[in-house]
């Protein structure tokens, strides 16, 4: 991936994706409370990086390297023969009631007849990808035939359609999954690291305009020392690490690997290169290093190390 805009140029830290998201929502309520929406286009691209990047990082670390299912199927797959069975017990009941010859029992039987052929049991008993496969096909065939979407109508079946058409959109979702690779996370996070950087060069620039009212300089100056608080909260938590306290970091600001919270046992082995990755990734420029043209900002009064990280 092309770079930019440079972070070391920038002296920022390397953000992790939930602490680069944290930020820059924060920022964002700071432009917007303050009356200046000039610069909100830029943040919402770099929120929506950020949490693109979030999202794909869980699929990474939730998914076993071996995995053919996602965690939810069996649970999906649950609902969806529940819902098969209520489908065909409510036309069985219908062609009981009515009686078969009747036009109300004759469009059940129909029905019953076209889906469940050999009966909504051996539908239910296929392995998930064949059943996800055989019930998309019936749900086409109830929206395409007329005969079939007639009876659905007339016996009032159409919530049920509606429902089933809502699970089955799941399950295929989670039947069959493709782990992410290595180098996909890496790349989503090396951009969330570039929006970041973007977005406080915009401020930047902003900042040193000769046409600002004194509500933009606020504005700026609150948004700037929002980045900057984070990153004095950075450098803190690497000069602790530096000097090897081997106390635990109880103000949530750890490497990524605590951030996201528990990673699967399978892929909890030592060796494992995304989290080898983020130990080192927060690497810590200088003992010294703040944005050059931003050193005079103060950080704003919350504090950055997660007292007030109820309000992002």
């Amino acid at each position: 991936m092309k770079v930019l805009i440079s972070s070391k140029l920038l002296a920022l830290y390397r953000f992790t994706l939930p602490r680069g998201l944290m930020c820059l929502t924060r920022v964002r309520e700071t432009l917007v409370s303050r009356g200046f929406g000039e610069l909100v286009p830029a943040v919402d691209r770099a929120l929506e990086v950020f949490r693109e990047g979030l999202a794909l990082q869980g699929v990474y670390r939730s998914t076993s390297p071996n995995a053919v299912h996602g965690r939810e199927a069996v649970a999906v797959d649950s609902e969806l023969v529940r819902a098969l069975g209520a489908f065909d017990e409510g036309l069985a009941a219908t062609a009981k009631a009515f009686g078969p010859d009747s036009p109300r029992g004759e469009s059940a039987t129909l029905l019953r007849r076209e889906l469940f052929p050999e009966g909504v049991g051996q539908v239910c008993m296929l392995r998930y990808v064949e059943k996800a496969g055989l019930v998309s096909f019936l749900l086409e065939r109830l929206a395409s035939e007329p005969e079939l979407a007639r009876a659905v109508a007339e016996l009032g079946h159409a919530e049920l359609v509606k429902r089933l058409t809502e699970i089955t959109a799941r399950y295929r979702a989670v039947v069959q999954v493709t782990k992410p690779t290595y180098a996909q996370v890496r790349e989503v996070r090396d951009a969330g690291q570039e929006e970041l950087s973007r977005v406080t060069v915009m401020l930047l620039t902003r900042r040193v305009a000769d046409d600002l009212s004194p509500e933009e300089v606020e504005a700026l100056d609150e948004a700037l020392g929002e980045i900057l608080g984070h990153q004095e909260a950075l450098r803190r938590h690497h000069r602790r690490r530096s000097s090897d306290v081997e106390d635990e970091d109880e103000l949530g600001f750890d490497d990524e690997a605590s951030e996201d919270g528990p990673r699967p046992e399978d892929e909890a082995s030592e060796g494992d290169p995304l989290l080898e990755d983020e130990t080192a990734e927060e690497t810590e420029p200088g003992d010294t290093a703040l944005p050059p043209i931003a050193q005079p900002l103060d950080p704003p009064a919350a504090d950055h190390d997660g007292a007030d990280a109820g309000a992002a």
